[in-house]
């Protein structure tokens, strides 16, 4: 599986089979969202790409970044990935977002599992 950034200016016939390499999968964010880490972010992983895009991924931990649940993160992307499931063989698809935590300059691709969900906390009547 490969995920690209969609290039709005490549436009494909209906006939035209797309390469792999230029198959727009993810959706591009078009503004800056601000959010917090979900309660439970440290369970998942900072990615420097989106998961599948690369054959070799570089993989961070929260240890060394100084963050909580309070932190402020910066969102500035989306990419929905889309993968063969191993146990059913049925396609997958799992949403990731580019972060950059605080001021920091460095930017990280994550689970949507690590952002706080705007109605996480609401209740039914």
């Amino acid at each position: 599986m490969l995920v690209v950034p969609l290039n709005p200016t490549i436009k494909a016939n209906q006939n035209q089979v797309l390469p792999a390499a230029l198959k727009p999968l993810p959706k591009v964010i078009h503004k800056v969202l601000r959010r917090q880490l979900d309660h439970e972010y440290y369970e998942e992983h900072l990615y420097k790409y989106v998961p599948g895009s690369v054959d070799r991924n570089k993989t961070y931990t929260w240890d060394s970044k100084n963050v909580s649940t309070q932190t402020k993160v910066h969102v500035d992307k989306r990419a929905v990935a889309t993968f063969k499931d191993e146990d059913d063989h049925e396609n997958e698809h799992e949403t990731f977002y580019r972060i950059k935590l605080g001021n920091a300059a460095q930017k990280y691709w994550v689970n949507d599992d690590v952002l706080q969900n705007d109605h996480e906390n609401d209740y039914d009547d």
